[in-house]
């Protein structure tokens, strides 16, 4: 899975802010706004691929949408120019609106991934692994923090989970978490050469609404000892 930065300009874009407005109620009702974004020229896109968009413009630009591909990047038979224009359908399962709720700013994300030129950044770029799990882990802490915004489910369904799933964690986030925290399982004490698999957890007990750190609910199993925590732990 690779993770790719969308832009979208209202004041220029086909689409509008009224068109966002009304998929931000479709998805506060918990069902899917599938869209169709241009990435130009950027063909290598594929289905299940994460995407974040980014608020470009005037006004209050930053983070204002997050989800995933639900198809390959196609060619754009209606664009009418010398260059060829890729599409690709999106599945936004998180949307920030920012003229009203607290978000993540440019600003902020300079400071947080200073090695992207967020304010020239082409749509469809692709991000490498560790930009993408810095950023994923960045806007789950900011998902965690506005609980009264993004509830548990809707901080699950950024994650494409069902609440009930609350609990794996997508792997260039796995990654970022095992070479900056370490890969020792919590319950037994092995490291991941001695297991057949280890893995980062997100565990609420079911709290979705906990107002606790969010490091706290991040929790390093092996899978023996995950998939016997109920026996077990």
């Amino acid at each position: 899975m690779s993770t790719f930065i969308l832009t979208w300009n209202p004041a220029i874009s086909e689409y509008k802010m009224s068109q966002f407005h009304s998929d931000l109620k479709i998805i506060n009702d918990g069902d899917t706004a599938d869209l169709y974004w241009p990435v130009e020229e950027h063909e290598d896109c594929y289905e299940g691929d994460r995407f974040f968009m980014i608020r470009t413009g005037r006004g209050h630009t930053g983070i204002c949408m997050a989800g995933y591909f639900h198809s390959d990047s196609f060619e754009d038979d209606e664009y009418q120019s010398p260059k060829k224009r890729y599409v690709v359908g999106i599945d936004p399962l998180v949307l920030v609106n920012t003229d009203e709720t607290e978000y993540i700013s440019i600003d902020a994300l300079k400071e947080v991934l200073p090695s992207i030129d967020w304010e020239h950044i082409e749509c469809g770029t692709m991000i490498s692994e560790e930009e993408a799990g810095i950023l994923e882990d960045y806007f789950l802490r900011y998902l965690y923090k506005h609980q009264d915004m993004y509830n548990g489910y809707k901080a699950a369904k950024s994650w494409n989970f069902d609440l009930e799933d609350f609990e794996s964690i997508p792997e260039h986030l796995q990654e970022y978490y095992k070479d900056n925290i370490g890969c020792t399982c919590e319950k037994c004490g092995r490291h991941e050469d001695e297991v057949d698999e280890m893995a980062y957890h997100l565990v609420l007990d079911g709290d979705t609404a906990a107002k606790a750190p969010y490091d706290s609910h991040l929790h390093c199993y092996c899978s023996e000892c995950w998939f016997g925590k109920e026996e077990n732990m």
